[in-house]
This record gives structure tokens, C-alpha cells and sequence, in this order.
């Protein structure tokens, strides 16, 4: 049996972590068939993972930002090698460097699997990719945890989304709200299940991290926007211990912390591993940050995204490690009972999809 996965697997953490899950999870399921991430890279996403590039419309801002990039240049260039050197891990089909290349031309493949991450979000570049908008042919195709991204969808949203998933053999979804909104459109069942970097225990991710040479006790700010409310948070509630801040969209200079520009997606992970406290705006950094069993706070700073984490933390019994929320519990047996029993669920739903 060959295997097509249709994801992110660039420029973010969780994105390329997600992928690596997916990837070997299936891989342990089927040791002997060949599992390929489908190598789909336009220009634009070429042009997004350049070091200096354009980052507004602004031209005095992107001057300033181009300075900044110029300050921090051999750091981001580490960062970048150290992914370029995480995703030589994966294998891949041949590339296609557009939309209609690949529409017209699918790999020849049984089972063309879309997921994890925001691949159903309607408002994304290349939606008919991740939608798998081509005919299939004998083969199947498999959605495994893809997320909406967002909770309010046209009229027009839900005709397409209802229009291209009557094609999929498999349908799950990461969120409840929208595994209700599939079942609703669709008149079939579709099951919740767990983001892929729940797939590998907290043993296996620690054979992929790297641990970080920071000896104090230390909480880590991960965020992904407004990094003076979360710097702000850390240092007001945890006096007294090392703020290790990584903010990738922002290279500004802040003091009070240990500013870290450089981490591949190995370092990412042992940065949460080694952690006494995680606070974070970042869904994959709350979901390693459960995974790994720390104390955490998650910032809403993006609310027309935020869907995706309020789901995670409501499903876990969690919802108080919402900073909005009262004081974070820690994750009791029960969230720990609901998260052992999602993930047979998602294993199960994952193989029978596969191979049925």
C-alpha cells in the first residue's frame, strides 16, 4: 500500500512536528508499505521561507523589519537549517510546484490522506489541495484530524465544504464544533480525534528533542503575537524564575529574558520538556505542553482562530489553564483517562481508515 499525506510541513513548529507524527505514527502501523508527504511547494511558499522578505506593504515597517532581520541574521539562519535538517527525516513524492500541477497529476497513490492542521480551512491558499479536489480514481481518500481553523463560515463555505467531502471515503476532525459541522452537512457520522503529536508518547518525542543548556528553572513564553501580554503575564505570576522567550513572528529586542531565535523543531521540544511552567498562545505549544504533563497557561490572542484550542482544553477538562479562567488545575486523572481513550479512538480510526 502507498500512502499520500497532504499537510503543512513548513515554516512553523507545530506544523512540521505534526507532519513528523502523522508520518511515523503510520509508518509503525505499516512498516512494510510506503508512507510519502506529498512535496507540494509553489513559488509563494519558496518566497515565505526566505530570511529577508518582505513582511508588509509599508515601506518604512519593512525597512525597520529588515533591519531587525539583518541584527538577528546568523540565528535565523541556524533556525532554518536546523528545520531544512528535520525535514530531510521525512520521504516524499516528487515535488509539484503548483495548484493545477498537482490537481491534474495526483500521485499515484491508494490512499490520498489529508491532515493534520488547518488543511479544511476555507480561506487558506491552495484550498482544492488539501480538500483533495481531483479525482480519485480506485484509490481512497482519508481525512485524519484536519481543523476548520475558524467557526463562522458562509454560505458559500459550507456548499464547498459539503460538495468536496461527499468525495472522502474517511472523515474526521480534530475540533468537536467541526466534526458537528461535517455531520450536519454530510448526514454522517464523523468522530473528534486527536491532533498527530498526541499519537507519540512523551518517551518517543523526548528520542526526537534536544535538550536545552539553561540551568536556572526557567517558564517559557512561547507566543505567536502580542508578546509583550505574555512576557508581561510570565514575569508578573513567576517572579524570581528565568523567562525564556521564543516569539517567531517578532524580533524585536526585549529585555528581563533570554530572547531565543535559533531553536529547530528538536530544540522547540526540549525547550517545553525541560520547563517548570509553558505560557503560550500557540495550540501546538498548549498541546506539548499537556502532552508533557507541565504546568501551562494559554493566552487567547488570536480569538477568530481560537477555536481549535478552547475545543482541546474543554475536551481534557483543562479550560481553567485559560489565562481568562480561574487558577489552572493540573491534569487530573480524568483528563488523563479522556486523553489515553482519544487516543485509541484516533489510532483505531486511523488504521481502519487506512486499510478498509
Amino acid at each position: 500500500m502507498k500512502i499520500g499525506i497532504y499537510t503543512f510541513f513548513r515554516g512553523s513548529y507545530g506544523a512540521v512536528l505534526q507532519a513528523f507524527s502523522l508520518e511515523k505514527t503510520i509508518k509503525k502501523m505499516y512498516p512494510d508499505d510506503d508512507v510519502l508527504l506529498v512535496d507540494f511547494k509553489t513559488e509563494l511558499h519558496c518566497s515565505l521561507e526566505k530570511i529577508f522578505r518582505r513582511w508588509s506593504s509599508n515601506f518604512l515597517y519593512n525597512v525597520v523589519w529588515q533591519i531587525h532581520i539583518l541584527f538577528r541574521y546568523r540565528q535565523l539562519k541556524k533556525k532554518r537549517d536546523a528545520f531544512d535538517e528535520f525535514k530531510e527525516k521525512f520521504d516524499y513524492t516528487s515535488r509539484y510546484s503548483s495548484q493545477a500541477d498537482l490537481l491534474s497529476n495526483p500521485p499515484s497513490v491508494d490512499v490520498h490522506l489529508t491532515g493534520s492542521d488547518q488543511v479544511f480551512n476555507p480561506h487558506r491558499n491552495y484550498r482544492d489541495v488539501y480538500y483533495l479536489n481531483f479525482r480519485k480514481g480506485e484509490a481512497r481518500k482519508v481525512a485524519y484530524a484536519p481543523s476548520f481553523g475558524v467557526n463562522q463560515f458562509s454560505d458559500d463555505d459550507k456548499e464547498y465544504i459539503k460538495r468536496l467531502l461527499a468525495d472522502f471515503d474517511a472523515l474526521s476532525c480534530r475540533e468537536s464544533d467541526g466534526a458537528q459541522l461535517m455531520s450536519s452537512l454530510l448526514d454522517r457520522d464523523v468522530p473528534q480525534v486527536l491532533d498527530p503529536v498526541f499519537l507519540l508518547s512523551d518517551d518517543e518525542w523526548r528520542t526526537v528533542e534536544i535538550q536545552p543548556e539553561i540551568k536556572q528553572k526557567y517558564v517559557f513564553v512561547y507566543c505567536l503575537k502580542d508578546t509583550k501580554r505574555l512576557l508581561k503575564y510570565a514575569k508578573k505570576n513567576y517572579p524570581g524564575m528565568t523567562v525564556v522567550l521564543l516569539s517567531p513572528n517578532d524580533l524585536r529586542f526585549y529585555s528581563g529574558c533570554r530572547h531565543f531565535y535559533y531553536p529547530g523543531p528538536r530544540e522547540f521540544i526540549g525547550l517545553i520538556d525541560h520547563a517548570e511552567v509553558v505560557v503560550t498562545d500557540s495550540f501546538h505549544g498548549t498541546v506539548f505542553s499537556i502532552l508533557f504533563n507541565k504546568e501551562f497557561r494559554t493566552v487567547i490572542t488570536r480569538p477568530e482562530v481560537s477555536v481549535r484550542i478552547v475545543s482541546l482544553l474543554s475536551t481534557l477538562g483543562l479550560s481553567s489553564n485559560l489565562v481568562s479562567e480561574n487558577d489552572p488545575q493540573p491534569f487530573t486523572e480524568d483528563g488523563k483517562n479522556t486523553l489515553a481513550r482519544m487516543r485509541t479512538i484516533s489510532m483505531e480510526y486511523l488504521k481502519q481508515s487506512l486499510c478498509s
